[in-house]
């Protein structure tokens, strides 16, 4: 589906923003997926960032590799969204260097 979209003209480097305030159901799933994935850092995570970041935290390979493939930054900046009342949670350090380091080794091992 992911390489479809990027065929299709969808931005490998999209942001997103508030992933916390999903619907309940929505907000369970990506919490259970956290907690599955990082069961020291529950209720941790991007919250606020970038698709290829949220999906190296939560561990799938193939779609970090669809979108180093359709062109995606592996060191983007954070994004921003000027909502009055808005401000994005930080990211634990021990985190943000795992993620940082497996986009790292995605891009060095498909050669990008």
């Amino acid at each position: 589906m992911v390489r479809l979209l990027l065929e299709h003209g969808a931005d490998p480097n999209a942001a997103y923003h508030s992933l916390s305030s999903l619907s309940p159901e929505w907000h369970a799933t990506w919490q259970e997926e956290v907690e599955h994935t990082y069961p020291s850092n529950v209720g941790f995570g991007f919250a606020c960032g970038r698709v290829v970041q949220l999906v190296m935290q939560l561990g799938h390979r193939d779609v970090v590799d669809a979108l180093l493939e359709g062109g995606a930054d592996i060191g983007p900046p954070h994004p921003e969204w000027p909502v009055s009342g808005h401000f994005c949670p930080l990211v634990p350090r021990s985190m943000y260097l795992k993620v940082a380091a497996g986009l790292e080794e995605a891009a060095r091992t498909r050669g990008g």
